[in-house]
């Protein structure tokens, strides 16, 4: 899924509510549970993918 499916439409430096993006990965049928590798050509939204999905939300993830 793309980095700016976590980010604000109106401001790309920002991003969603951490509850809209748990439902974005809910609608997805993503869990905690489930392992999650993020990747990219730079690793530059790879990473930030990571640090969300990682420590902001406690998923199990990968780079």
């Amino acid at each position: 899924m793309p980095w700016p499916t976590f980010t604000d439409a109106e401001n790309p430096h920002k991003l969603k509510s951490l509850d809209e993006i748990k439902k974005i990965l809910a609608d997805k049928k993503i869990t905690s549970a489930d392992d999650i590798i993020v990747t990219c050509s730079t690793g530059r939204e790879a990473t930030l993918q990571y640090v969300v999905l990682k420590h902001l939300l406690g998923y199990r993830t990968s780079i």
